[in-house]
């Protein structure tokens, strides 16, 4: 877990769901969240719009899912949760 974020979990949701096997694909991703981490995590839920504005296929609430709630506003959690139940994910 990285600055409330669980990278492993989003990378794992990320292969599966958009079969990443291209190494060069799965960097990019990776950049985009070291990237983030250090310049768009500023106040709650930027990282999460920032990574999802990056990522046009994902969603707000399929980012959030793996981040922490006290990373995340109040809305950043309604987001998370609607996310999940569609994602049919465990708890992140």
């Amino acid at each position: 877990m990285e600055k409330g974020f669980n990278r492993s979990g989003f990378m794992a949701y990320m292969e599966r769901e958009f079969h990443m096997e291209n190494c060069m694909l799965r960097g990019i991703v990776e950049n985009l969240i070291e990237y983030g981490h250090k310049h768009e995590q500023v106040s709650k839920d930027q990282f999460v719009q920032w990574l999802a504005d990056m990522i046009p296929e994902i969603s707000f609430g399929e980012v959030a899912a793996f981040m922490e709630d006290d990373c995340l506003t109040e809305h950043g959690k309604a987001e998370k949760q609607q996310a999940l139940q569609i994602m049919e994910c465990p708890v992140y």
